[in-house]
């Protein structure tokens, strides 16, 4: 799937990506993708199916795996 990553098991965590290899300052890590949908559908989703990512006042990304794995926040570091 992808030479930076992999996907493995985390104690108490659940699935997430984690580096394998040292990642360079701007090199891209992955690609968000899944169908985009409105806020009031992301409400559908959560908490149990799904993590939606924004992207727009009133649009998310429906993550796809390995996205969906990744942890993201308002303040990334990647």
């Amino acid at each position: 799937m992808s030479e930076l990553f992999e996907i493995k098991d985390s104690p108490g965590l659940g699935r997430g990506l984690f580096a394998t290899k040292l990642i360079k300052k701007g090199e891209q890590i992955l690609e968000f993708t899944g169908p985009i949908i409105s806020f009031e559908q992301t409400l559908q989703k959560i908490p149990d199916k799904g993590n939606p990512l924004q992207i727009g006042r009133n649009a998310y990304i429906d993550l796809d795996e390995p996205g969906v794995l990744g942890n993201h926040s308002c303040s990334p570091n990647a």
